[in-house]
């Protein structure tokens, strides 16, 4: 039951955009920027939240993930490492 909800839990922009911020570190980032940042790793949060009851599995698509957004975006790829490492740590 818990992977069900899970499977259909939906992260919120805000925090998206909140690691993005974190991460930038002062960068002035562009509304529209930011609006496709946050696209760019909307599916790979999702991802990873779908997984993260099955630890083996979370740490598989955490890395296979930071390694796709960063070759796209160093930035991408670094809110997402932070977005997976505190979700980790909730856990």
């Amino acid at each position: 039951m818990a992977e069900a909800i899970l499977a259909k839990a939906h992260v919120h922009n805000i925090v998206i955009e909140d690691v993005l911020c974190e991460v930038s570190e002062g960068l002035e980032i562009d509304e529209q920027v930011l609006e496709s940042l946050v696209q760019l790793l909307r599916p790979a949060i999702d991802d990873v939240v779908a997984v993260c009851i099955d630890r083996d599995r979370l740490h598989s698509v955490v890395a296979r993930q930071i390694k796709m957004l960063s070759a796209i975006s160093p930035l991408a790829g670094a809110a997402f490492g932070l977005f997976a490492s505190n979700l980790a740590a909730g856990l």
